[in-house]
């Protein structure tokens, strides 16, 4: 198992995911496989359900990996903003170069 995989890289549920990126503690696979339930639960808006979760998806990975099978790897490539960015790669490059502002107006 490739402890060195991130948290987004994981697949996690959202609501997990997003939990876990309101702290700084965990970041990657390797801190979640060793975290104490306890230090899970005192993330706020991470419960018991989110914790079974990641504790599940974390068994399945030990398991796939013992088993000799692919990691069940986030695969983020089918995420809207992906397929967005790809369709307007122009843009986005000019956008993170800071060759383009782009300024709205609200009503």
């Amino acid at each position: 198992m490739d402890n060195q995989l991130t948290i987004h890289e994981i697949p996690l549920p959202n609501r997990a995911l997003r939990a876990l990126e309101r702290t700084d503690k965990f970041r990657t696979l390797g801190q979640l496989a060793k975290a104490k339930d306890d230090d899970l639960l005192a993330i706020p808006r991470l419960g018991r359900k989110a914790l079974t979760e990641i504790r599940e998806t974390i068994a399945k990975m030990k398991a796939a990996e013992i088993n000799g099978l692919p990691n069940p790897v986030r695969d983020i490539t089918d995420e809207p903003h992906i397929a967005w960015a790809r369709e307007h790669k122009n843009l986005v490059r000019a956008i993170m170069a800071k060759e383009v502002v782009i300024t709205y107006k609200t009503s």
